[in-house]
């Protein structure tokens, strides 16, 4: 080959090393001191607080999801009442029964969603036009289920939805009283 070759060659053998891949031992040892690894282990070191966050938000936006929806069945429960009406959407004869079917509905085998406590209530005892039907669904959430993995007791939170109304058709004209207490 060339005069320059035998002349690079010549250097790396002066350095006390003979290497074709690195070149002299300087710049080897330079190389080690590079901060081209402090990346990985940066993010090593804040991935867990990453995860821990995201899983706060996830839980977080569950909660609210679930509070919507009791309060939107409670919304329903409330317009029931209000209308005094005798038949029910799905045909049951009583509230309760139907807003816990809803509440079944909204469990769907969730695991986090604790049994619950559908409340009637009117404002007054005359429950003429315009008074208030308050209808009001309650139930524990569990927010981290921590039993089965850490053995660490899970965080629970008390959900209710609550809806109020007026009347628009008072129940003695149609027979109809839901003022009562259900558990689901």
């Amino acid at each position: 080959m060339g005069e320059g070759t035998s002349e690079l060659a010549a250097l790396r053998v002066e350095s006390g090393r003979v290497s074709s891949k690195t070149g002299d031992p300087a710049r080897r040892l330079s190389n080690l001191r590079s901060e081209s690894g402090f990346e990985v282990l940066e993010f090593a070191m804040v991935l867990p607080i990453l995860a821990l966050v995201a899983l706060l938000l996830i839980s977080f936006v569950r909660t609210l999801y679930y509070y919507i929806n009791l309060t939107n069945v409670a919304n329903d429960g409330a317009r029931i009442a209000a209308v005094s009406s005798l038949t029910m959407p799905n045909g049951s004869p009583q509230l309760g029964s139907y807003l816990c079917s809803q509440f079944a509905a909204l469990r769907n085998g969730q695991s986090a969603i604790g049994h619950g406590t559908v409340t009637v209530t009117y404002g007054t005892a005359s429950k003429a036009v315009g008074d208030p039907v308050t209808v009001r669904i309650a139930t524990t959430y569990h927010i981290f289920k921590f039993e089965k993995f850490l053995r660490l007791p899970s965080l629970t939170l008390n959900l209710a939805g609550a809806s109020t109304m007026r009347l628009e058709n008072p129940p003695a004209a149609t027979g109809a009283n839901y003022a009562a207490s259900t558990d689901c």
